[in-house]
């Protein structure tokens, strides 16, 4: 016995073999319809058989979810019947609106709706119970990925805040002509050695130590030299000759260039810093982006502290030199330089003059610096 769906109404029709290609009438639409090739009759299941199946089915999934689910935030048994009720009326629901759909839309094929129903009942019950299994599964995920996240914002805002906490301390030691102190610049202990913002605070803590550094490195080495006794009385009356004076300015000369020129070049190397530390592509990009946004402004700042700290050793060679020149002319007396003549006593005071000068344009130049941070720190937070 072969079986075929008539083509105008779908209904069922049964055919003996060797009825291929013959026309007969539908006895459910009455329509002549063709008998196609031979389609063996499928044992098909009795409708009710889909949705008992599958609600059954839907109910076991859903009771594994009432169990081992936490979803309702309930607890003991209470919390169990809960979650087990409305996760099954859910599929239930689902699995019914499912088929109703899907029956109306059919009937318009002339399908029939009850096995339309049937099927799409059974398909759209077990799909939400294992989207409800899948949501199970991935709660764990979710809750940790959200820990993660907040785990994320605290570093990021334990970062900020001992970023602009030792911005101000800098601005505040700029302004008083503090030399720093690179002990001071140390990534906080709240901050994990693998986050994007535990390597970052340990790249610009580096980074400013190393600034420090800097500083105190550039004013003991030029103390180590001697330059600073350079216009001493007591030292000009002893160096007869001035070879001395000569190799104590060429020694400060040096120190201000091979110091600058590092200076320059570490300020340079930030970025590179960022680029090895091994962080996330964003926090890479945002870093570099905002360390350029400001460094034109630090650059030029920087260029014009260290052209005052040469025009100061040059005045300071042109003092020396006059002093030479003008050796017979003067005196010390009670560690002070008595000058013979007023010429004198004028050419020094104006050169000295130029020295102050540049010292109050270098004073400036921090404390404009220093409220450049404090607004920038105003504004971050």
């Amino acid at each position: 016995m072969n079986a075929f769906r008539c083509g105008h109404c779908g209904h069922v029709l049964h055919v003996s073999d060797g009825e291929e290609g013959k026309m007969m009438t539908c006895s459910s639409c009455q329509q002549l319809t063709t008998v196609p090739a031979l389609l063996k009759e499928r044992k098909t299941l009795p409708l009710a058989s889909y949705v008992i199946a599958s609600t059954v089915i839907a109910g076991l999934m859903v009771s594994l979810i009432a169990v081992f689910g936490d979803q309702a935030g309930s607890s003991g048994t209470k919390g169990t019947v809960i979650r087990f009720a409305g996760g099954f009326l859910a599929c239930v629901v689902v699995g019914v609106v499912t088929g109703l759909v899907s029956a109306g839309i059919m009937t318009a094929f002339k399908r029939r709706f009850l096995a339309v129903f049937a099927k799409a009942y059974s398909v759209g019950v077990l799909i939400m119970a294992g989207l409800s299994i899948m949501g199970l599964l991935l709660a764990p995920a979710m809750r940790r990925s959200s820990a993660a996240r907040e785990k994320q914002k605290l570093e990021e805002e334990t970062f900020l805040a001992d970023m602009n906490e030792k911005a101000a301390r800098m601005a505040k030691n700029a302004e008083e002509g503090k030399v720093l102190n690179p002990e001071e610049f140390k990534a906080p202990a709240g901050l994990s050695s693998e986050t994007d913002a535990g390597k970052l605070s340990r790249v610009m803590n580096t980074y400013l130590a190393d600034v420090a550094a800097t500083t105190t490195g550039y004013t003991d080495d030029l103390g180590r030299t001697g330059f600073s006794g350079v216009l001493q009385p007591e030292r000009l009356a002893e160096d007869k000759d001035f070879k001395e004076t000569h190799e104590l300015l060429e020694k400060g000369r040096e120190v201000v260039a091979r110091w600058r020129e590092k200076q320059e070049r570490m300020m340079e190397d930030l970025p590179r810093r960022i680029e090895a530390a091994g962080i996330g592509e964003k926090t890479k990009r945002d870093a570099i982006a905002g360390f350029k946004t400001g460094f034109g402004k630090t650059r030029e700042t920087s260029k014009q502290m260290w052209d005052l700290e040469e025009e100061v050793v040059e005045h300071i060679a042109d003092l020396a030199g006059f002093m030479e020149e003008s050796h017979g002319r003067w005196r010390v007396a009670e560690g002070k330089i008595i000058f013979k003549e007023d010429a004198d006593i004028k050419r020094y005071n104006d050169t000295f003059a130029k020295i102050e000068e540049c010292s109050e344009k270098q004073t400036k130049l921090r404390k404009d610096a220093a409220a450049r941070t404090r607004e920038r720190i105003g504004q971050d937070k």
